[in-house]
């Protein structure tokens, strides 16, 4: 019974990386239109934005990373974290936040851990692209979305062996706030 497990499991994830080979250029594709539709939004609000990166953890808390634009050069990077209301949608409103720290321009990156790293979107895009340039492991498993506006949402993989608190490589940005022109 294990072996038969063991040979699927295999089979699996070897079909996985044969369907990530073949959907590379339309994944690149798809970037490369949601990066033109990023620079049009960036032109809007001319530079001035900030975006989320929301972690859940398997215990039921979260962490929120809000990284604040200004110029199209990072000005700000906050870590608030939470509970994760029960039954409820990845980004609803955490129970009890705490904001951990707040960096402005001349302390950002001094904080380690599980925060965001302070990045503009325009790094994000770059992130992405390299990431799909590969190479991507067999055991890993690719992610791409993007929100309803067209831009960028997720570009990361996981490592398929791990099953809880999978930490991801690339990108993941949970929502975009655009400033005023």
């Amino acid at each position: 019974m294990c072996k038969v497990f063991l040979m699927l499991f295999i089979a699996l994830l070897y079909a996985h990386s044969t369907v990530f080979g073949a959907d590379v250029d339309v994944w690149k594709e798809k970037l490369a239109v949601s990066q033109k539709a990023w620079e049009t939004a960036r032109q809007t609000c001319a530079g001035n934005y900030a975006y989320e990166v929301t972690v859940e953890f398997y215990s039921g808390t979260a962490s929120v990373t809000t990284i604040v634009v200004r110029d199209n050069k990072v000005s700000e990077r906050r870590l608030v974290k939470g509970a994760i209301p029960k039954g409820k949608p990845v980004g609803t409103k955490l129970v009890n936040p705490v904001t951990e720290w707040v960096e402005t321009t001349l302390e950002l990156g001094k904080h380690e851990g599980r925060a965001a790293r302070p990045k503009t979107i325009d790094e994000l895009y770059a992130d992405a692209a390299k990431l799909l340039d590969g190479p991507i492991a067999k055991y890993e498993q690719l992610t791409v979305s993007f929100d309803n506006e067209g831009l960028l949402k997720e570009c990361f993989t996981i490592d398929a062996r791990v099953a809880d608190d999978n930490p991801r490589k690339g990108v993941a940005i949970s929502k975009v706030i655009l400033g005023k022109n």
